[in-house]
């Protein structure tokens, strides 16, 4: 993640008209696909290799064609290996349009078909036994006991469920209800996906009469909620939902490392940006998910002998003073250290007004820090195996949300 640098430099936009016509995906063989900005890394792979590798990394369906085409200009900088080598641990490039979340893009996960299956499953079988069980403490001769569960059982069974539902929202009925109640309740866009899943998993309490549903039971599970198609569990969505465009906008752009996603804020596209200028956000973003990739090779310790440069590298200039660093924001951590390197190593000092920082560029990088210039161009052009040994992902928070963006009920259970 990066910081905002002094404001008001650059224009808010460049117009169709100044952008370079946006075909996507076009295999380039020189320079000329590359922005002015951005410094080409030599490599030999052949023509379209790199192009394919980005088509696994980069979603541009939410990109105008002037904005795909900057872009893919300035990751073309970046060797066809490289982006192999990323696009095989599962990383996305996503942008955040103004006034959008992450779970409006294609930054939601999916469960691979046969997880999501199998929490089906497991949720169902868990309504039934908790049905059977609850039903067998019931004397069908006591009209009592027999009043008391048939008025109760929706409260009582969707408490049981809370802890054996696989995250499925339980939803106590008083009534029949409408298959958008059921969505809007869960959370959901409108999804056919949806209702096969709300079947599936209350199957055979679950009930339709024309447009409306029951319950045998008057409780129902209530599916993931969808977004992009994809199922979500709550605490996922709510935290996808919770990275928006205002968050997003005050740091320009993050690397989620730990999901493997990299989001830049879409005002932050242009070259030259509002605010950032010449400063390529995405370039310096991708740069945190290479120091994280690297990090992970087991190969001849590419890893270990990575973290050990780096960070000795980063001791020395601190030692050595403001000078030694292209910019305030390499001064903060090791790991910024890293990604500014990067964007120096593929950016050129274009000489204008729109350099907030002058010094983050190529030809700086190489004349003014050389060590740290030859570990950065080490790592782009050496040849990597083909069958990479990684280190695991480190296990982390994954996608829960903070205590303060989960939704908090009067009851643990929802009520139509």
């Amino acid at each position: 993640m990066i910081q905002k640098v002094g404001g008001g430099i650059g224009p808010s936009v460049r117009n169709r008209e100044q952008s370079r016509p946006a075909e996507l995906f076009s295999a380039c063989s020189d320079q000329a696909c590359l922005s002015p900005s951005v410094v080409g890394v030599a490599e030999t792979s052949a023509p379209g290799a790199k192009e394919a590798q980005l088509k696994r990394v980069l979603d541009v369906s939410n990109l105008k064609p002037e904005q795909a085409s900057q872009v893919l200009s300035e990751l073309r900088s970046i060797p066809a290996q490289m982006w192999k080598m990323l696009a095989d641990t599962g990383l996305r490039i996503v942008s955040l349009p103004p006034n959008q979340d992450l779970s409006q893009t294609s930054a939601v996960s999916q469960f691979s078909p046969q997880d999501y299956t199998a929490r089906l499953q497991r949720a169902r079988d868990a309504l039934r036994y908790t049905i059977r069980d609850q039903e067998a403490l019931i004397d069908p001769a006591d009209e009592l006991q027999m009043g008391m569960w048939q008025s109760r059982q929706g409260p009582i069974l969707a408490e049981l469920m809370l802890e054996r539902s696989e995250g499925f929202k339980p939803v106590v009925l008083s009534r029949p209800v409408s298959a958008a109640e059921l969505m809007q309740a869960a959370g959901s866009e409108e999804s056919p996906e949806f209702l096969e899943d709300l079947r599936q998993l209350n199957s055979p309490y679950l009930k339709q009469d024309g447009e409306l549903f029951h319950s045998t039971h008057k409780v129902l599970l209530l599916p993931y909620p969808r977004r992009q198609g994809k199922p979500l569990p709550d605490d996922h969505l709510d935290y996808l939902k919770s990275q928006n465009s205002r968050a997003l906008l005050a740091a320009m752009g993050t690397n989620y490392w730990q999901s493997s996603l990299v989001v830049v804020h879409q005002e932050f596209l242009p070259d030259p940006a509002p605010e950032a200028g010449h400063h390529r956000v995405m370039l310096h973003e991708v740069g945190h998910a290479i120091d994280h990739l690297i990090d992970r090779i087991k190969n001849d310790d590419i890893g270990k002998r990575h973290r050990a440069t780096i960070t000795q590298l980063f001791e020395k200039d601190q030692a050595a003073g403001a000078e030694r660093f292209s910019s305030p924001r390499a001064r903060d951590n090791v790991r910024e250290y890293f990604a500014e390197a990067v964007e120096s190593y593929l950016t050129r000092d274009r000489g204008d007004e729109y350099e907030p920082k002058p010094h983050n560029n190529h030809d700086w990088l190489k004349t003014n820090n050389p060590e740290l210039f030859a570990h950065v161009d080490e790592i782009f052009t050496r040849q990597y195996s083909d069958h990479l040994s990684l280190e695991p992902m480190p296990k982390g928070p994954g996608y829960k949300a903070p205590e303060n963006l989960l939704v908090r009920f009067e009851k643990p259970y929802l009520e139509l």
